[in-house]
């Protein structure tokens, strides 16, 4: 009674969204079983609460919960169970770049897959192979088992898995410049996604389409894409994805040098991320929301940057704390308040030089101004060289935005 309690429960907050509770409702259910000696039911809780783990971006606890599901596998003699351990343990080792680790345990997975017939993990594995290659630079041979996971998931006609093989494709053929397949890649997911009727799984290749359109000079198509995605995640409730196109959607409109529509999406970008517990997030909306107000000659800029430089330092962003008290500096010692603004230029000097070659731009920047001749300060650094703020401005270089992309990884069906 109480595994089925708690079983309930556990689905009932993962439809409300909330999944660390369910999963503590899970990691409580494969102790209860383990317990009453039920070893298979305990194999199959530990190998659900691996793949949440694994979803949630914590692999080391996967390891071991996956590790303990293949000792229930083992126990009962259930080679499905053993299949799907040994196949998240491969994912997870892939994911903490434990190469042999992960190829030797989702090669075993695949072979159990063929030896049982059980197509739709055959081609699961092979598509986890084909991440696990790409991600140990061997491009050819990850290309190869994807298409070979596509074929299979095309032939028992799952469309879920075949979108997400798609999509993975797809990013491999854009990371190595071959934009017209992978185009074709993420069109095809997005057509499957659609059909099937999965808005949250729409939005990553909308904005992967939006890249590829960004990088052919196509901003008015990045746009279009963009806004699609957003009227999803606004559809849908999803505030992350929401404060990340909005953001996305500014720094295309700051490729137009159209500032005051930049600054309204940052605005709304801002609104929505004051609303979530995501840190990390409003740091980056604020270092964004800064520059451009800078840029846009905003008496605003000022009070942004002070925010977004307490926000970098709660949130360990040493460059991001570095580039704001530049930005800061620059414009306070340009407005008269000469004392406070090379203040902030020599701690951004310190700091900058401190983190080494990757902050070795804004250590330059700093040092330059601290001599009374600054360089001409960098462009926003985007998908494209186009200049979106004045001279003056160093842009925020925030990561997701280099890398243009908003969303996760693209990743498989559950386990």
């Amino acid at each position: 009674m109480e595994g089925r309690c708690l079983a309930a429960l556990s689905d009932a907050e993962r439809q409300r969204g909330r999944p660390a509770i369910a999963l503590a409702h899970e990691r409580t259910l494969v102790n209860l079983e383990e317990r009453l000696g039920n070893r298979q039911a305990a194999g199959e809780w530990a190998a659900r609460v691996g793949s949440s783990l694994l979803a949630l971006n914590t692999p080391r606890e996967a390891i071991d919960v996956f590790g303990r599901a293949l000792s229930f596998a083992a126990a009962c003699g259930d080679v499905r169970l053993e299949q799907r351990a040994l196949g998240g343990l491969g994912v997870a080792y892939s994911q903490i770049d434990r190469p042999v680790d992960a190829l030797q345990h989702l090669m075993k997975a695949l072979d159990l897959a063929r030896r049982t017939g059980d197509q739709r993990h055959e081609a699961q594995w092979l598509g986890s192979l084909g991440q696990a290659l790409w991600r140990f630079d061997q491009p050819e041979d990850a290309i190869r088992a994807l298409s070979d996971a596509i074929a299979i998931a095309r032939q028992i006609d799952d469309t879920e898995l075949q979108a997400g093989l798609l999509t993975l494709l797809g990013e491999i053929h854009a990371a190595r410049g071959q934009a017209p397949r992978a185009r074709e890649c993420y069109t095809r997911a997005l057509d499957l996604y659609r059909r099937r009727g999965q808005g949250a799984e729409q939005m990553p290749i909308l904005s992967a389409l939006a890249s590829l359109a960004a990088d052919n000079g196509q901003v008015g198509a990045a746009i279009a894409l963009c806004e699609q995605a957003l009227q999803i995640a606004t559809v849908t409730g999803d505030k992350s994805a929401t404060v990340r196109l909005h953001g996305r959607l500014a720094r295309l409109a700051q490729r137009r040098n159209d500032n005051p529509l930049a600054l309204d999406h940052l605005r709304q970008a801002l609104g929505t991320a004051e609303l979530l517990d995501h840190p990390v997030l409003l740091g980056e909306t604020l270092k964004h929301l800064a520059t451009v107000q800078h840029a846009a000659g905003e008496a605003s800029a000022a009070p942004t940057y002070r925010r977004a430089i307490a926000h970098a330092r709660n949130n360990h962003d040493e460059a991001g704390e570095a580039l704001m008290q530049l930005n800061l500096g620059l414009l306070l010692t340009a407005s008269g308040q000469r004392a406070e603004g090379m203040r902030l230029l020599r701690q951004a000097a310190t700091q900058a030089a401190a983190l080494g070659p990757s902050a070795a731009t804004i250590a330059a920047q700093a040092e330059a101004a601290l001599t009374g001749a600054p360089d001409e300060f960098a462009g926003e650094a985007n998908v494209q060289p186009a200049p979106s703020v004045s001279d003056d401005v160093v842009a925020d270089d925030d990561e997701s935005a280099a890398r243009d992309t908003v969303y996760r990884e693209a990743t498989l069906p559950p386990l």
